[in-house]
């Protein structure tokens, strides 16, 4: 596992793990393009690429500044602060950040909330998919020892991973996972028993229970705290305070009597 594809000149390098973000936003974006829920709407249609724009700026401002909050120690000096082509994102972070600026970008423009947000839900998962592969190559977010034929070993020593200890590839179970969220919301967003709102409360849950789980697995988890499910990371905690409201969401908007007897767009 190599985290720089090729070095340029000077300290400028190109780095596994920005192109393949770099990759699942285009894939994201070329899927995104074709779907029926966005062709059918030439408001969202027009707006799409601003909108790709804002969720990644907002992404990678929201995600660079939870890790540097929960993780003081990673960094030797401000200037490391800058240094995102070197990894260092909680991507609940980014997903916080998005949802905020895209609220308010989305009521600036008139944009039809719940089915922007639907779309953005459902190739989330796959822009992240994308970025745990580069995660997996960079070495951050490695796992715990293990010792059966899934584990893998650093030897880079530009590898933010231990050397030379065989390790849980969590970056790949959670590559796997978000590749069939991915699946599943591109799949339900053709039902017609689907409802608006209900794609993006699906992938907050999904994305949140993939971290809430393999965290478990994650040797980099830092300080613990003693709950009723155990000792939780304090990301594991921040997925619960995803999960509980948008499982409860779904249920209501699932259950409870529609204003509106339609449920189009």
């Amino acid at each position: 596992m190599n985290p720089v594809l090729f070095h340029l000149f000077g300290p400028l390098s190109i780095h596994t793990y920005g192109v393949c973000i770099a990759l699942g936003v285009l894939v994201a974006l070329i899927f995104a393009t074709h779907n029926t829920l966005v062709k059918n709407n030439r408001i969202l249609e027009k707006h799409l690429l601003s909108l790709v724009n804002v969720t990644i700026i907002a992404g990678i401002i929201g995600g660079r500044l939870l890790f540097i909050l929960s993780e003081p120690e990673q960094f030797s000096s401000w200037l490391d602060i800058f240094a995102i082509w070197d990894g260092g994102f909680s991507v609940l972070g980014s997903i916080l950040c998005a949802l905020i600026v895209l609220f308010v970008y989305m009521k600036i423009l008139k944009l039809p909330l719940l089915l922007a947000f639907d779309v953005l839900g459902i190739y989330a998962p796959l822009v992240q998919a994308f970025g745990r592969v580069g995660c997996f190559f960079a070495g951050c977010c490695h796992g715990t020892p293990a010792n059966h034929f899934l584990s893998v070993t650093y030897t880079n020593t530009a590898s933010a991973a231990p050397l030379c200890v065989a390790l849980h590839p969590t970056q790949l179970y959670n590559t796997a996972a978000l590749f069939f969220i991915f699946a599943g919301l591109h799949w339900y967003a053709k039902s017609k028993k689907r409802l608006p709102g209900e794609l993006i409360l699906l992938s907050l849950f999904g994305l949140s229970f993939v971290r809430f789980a393999t965290d478990f697995w994650r040797g980099d988890r830092g300080l613990l705290w003693e709950t009723f499910f155990g000792h939780l990371s304090l990301y594991q905690l921040l997925c619960l305070g995803f999960m509980v409201p948008a499982l409860l969401l779904l249920l209501a908007i699932k259950f409870l009597p529609q204003k509106n007897a339609s449920r189009s767009e």
